[in-house]
């Protein structure tokens, strides 16, 4: 008899917990996870199209700036200058990508983050 009402108890406890949206089913639990990743890859794999003017901005600056032929100095400080400014902006294009996915997974029933471009 102890067995059937500690069956019955733990039963009324799921059902409970079903109906508070506590508990899932694994499909369910599975379909969310898999657009949480989907989100994640989409979101960075838009950081490339995002940035690819600005990237072309910054290479046009470099071979169009004037440095002197054979100063080995000078050509390694404007590639450097290049080198952060392309650092700084995929940073901040990727942060951008990710502040987006977080704000979806705190919020699944928002649109996924899409692409800028």
């Amino acid at each position: 008899m102890s067995i059937d009402r500690h069956y019955t108890a733990l039963m009324k406890k799921v059902e409970f917990l079903r109906e508070t949206g506590e508990l899932t089913s694994v499909d369910k639990f599975r379909q969310e996870t898999f657009m949480a990743a989907r989100a994640a890859r989409d979101a960075v794999l838009t950081v490339p199209v995002t940035t690819n003017r600005e990237i072309y901005g910054i290479i046009i600056r470099l071979v169009s700036s004037p440095i002197s032929t054979g100063n080995t100095e000078e050509i390694q400080k404007a590639a450097e200058a290049a080198a952060n400014e392309c650092r700084q902006l995929l940073k901040k294009s990727l942060s951008k990508a990710l502040q987006g996915l977080a704000n979806y997974l705190l919020n699944p029933e928002s649109e996924a983050p899409v692409s800028d471009s």
